[in-house]
């Protein structure tokens, strides 16, 4: 570990590059980040927006909210099987 430290101490173009490639991973990993809380945040505005569609109430607490998803999934889920059913097989 120490070597390495002396070499990078030593050399800057090999400083320079490792410190480009640590940009660029932390670039990455930011980016995937952000595009998973916009992937949140828009499953809950398709959430809000069927709960809107379909004349429901928006929950008001988490405990309330938890119990609207698991009622609405399984609803959500049953319709999606039937309508899977109806779709001919070729």
């Amino acid at each position: 570990m120490e070597n390495l430290a002396t070499t990078l101490a030593g050399n800057k173009l090999l400083l320079a590059i490792l410190i480009g490639i640590l940009l660029l991973l932390a670039f990455a990993l930011i980016k995937k980040i952000v595009k998973f809380i916009l992937f949140l945040v828009l499953i809950l505005a398709l959430y809000l927006g069927y709960l809107l569609y379909t004349g429901q109430e928006i929950p008001g607490n988490k405990k309330e909210t938890i119990e609207s998803i698991k009622e609405n999934s399984s609803k959500l889920r049953d319709t999606g099987k039937k309508t899977l059913k109806k779709v001919p097989n070729k």
